[in-house]
């Protein structure tokens, strides 16, 4: 049995078609989750992330190397969701971190091009003859 086997078990567990998946996890069409279940193409990592954040109470050992239970104990489901809260906060936290950068550099480019403004002004007053 190979992943795209486990998440079919896995949607017939849940009583889901592909469709239902598709918005399930948020995308518009389900061309992606179709292809993978007809084993045209293995999902991506952000495609697998995308199940295991939405479904932490799916197994990722079990959906990717199809070892241990389908399920997770619900002390792991409990610390996964703790670490997944962590992370986002991480996230946004380097986000706005990058925001105020980006602005920083911003206001830095414009400095830059008023004080070359000045120095070519500068230069022009200086070469004019008296």
């Amino acid at each position: 049995m190979d992943i795209a086997d486990r998440l079919q078990e896995f949607l017939d567990y849940l009583g889901l078609n592909t469709h239902q998946f598709a918005k399930e996890l948020g995308y518009e069409r389900s061309e992606k989750i179709y292809g993978i279940l007809h084993k045209k193409f293995k999902p991506s990592y952000d495609t697998l992330m995308d199940i295991l954040l939405r479904f932490p109470e799916l197994s990722a050992e079990w959906l990717f190397r199809g070892e241990g239970e389908m399920f997770v104990r619900k002390e792991q489901v409990s610390q996964q969701t703790f670490e997944v809260g962590l992370l986002k906060e991480k996230v946004k936290s380097l986000e706005s971190l990058q925001t105020e950068k980006d602005k920083q550099l911003t206001d830095k480019e414009r400095m830059i091009a008023i004080l070359e403004k000045q120095v070519n002004l500068l230069e022009k007053m200086l070469s004019i003859p008296k």
